[in-house]
């Protein structure tokens, strides 16, 4: 299938419903580049997983404070303008054993408070955070995985209705089950 096919489908899903043209244009080209980096020919393309844009993240990626601020603004980044957090702020209180990130998300305060494990693998209580701020701010999008066999994480933000189709329908492998 060719990038352009490809996109034709995402459209009619309504993948880019919330996109600006700019972002469109940003996940359009952000494809081609994974194309060029993979040294794989347009016509050739069987399964875009490896190259739907999307955040990889190493799941032991926890080195101290700011590395949830890290990672905040690093999905921000990947989210082709969907998700954008400001004012965000980490707090590691060693007495209390806490970690508490704080950030706003179209103007709804999202604060969340857990308990600092020393794990270096990201806490699954930062994406019950991510998780808050959707649900209050922006509940037509949803943050998911991607099927990646490597041990990373592969997350991508997108529209709710579109994800489910696209899922059903085998385009892309996104994993749902757990926010859909």
């Amino acid at each position: 299938m060719k990038i352009s096919e490809f996109v034709k489908k995402l459209k009619s899903y309504g993948w880019f419903e919330y996109y600006t043209e700019e972002n469109e244009e940003k996940f359009i080209a952000k494809i081609k580049e994974r194309l060029a980096e993979y040294e794989i020919e347009d016509h050739e393309v069987e399964n875009f997983d490896a190259l739907f844009p999307c955040t990889w993240l190493d799941p032991e990626c926890i080195h101290g404070f700011g590395a949830y601020d890290d990672l905040l603004n690093e999905l921000a980044a990947d989210s082709f303008g969907l998700f954008n957090p400001v004012d965000t702020d980490e707090e590691w209180d060693d007495e209390a054993g806490t970690i508490e990130l704080s950030y706003t998300l179209n103007g709804h305060k999202i604060s969340h408070k857990w308990e600092n494990t020393g794990s270096d693998y990201i806490d699954i209580e930062f994406w019950a955070c991510i998780d808050m701020g959707i649900e209050k701010a922006i509940p037509h999008i949803a943050l998911v995985d991607i099927e990646d066999s490597s041990g990373m994480y592969s997350k991508v933000f997108g529209s709710r209705k579109a994800i489910k189709e696209i899922a059903k329908c085998g385009l892309v492998s996104f994993i749902t089950e757990h926010n859909i």
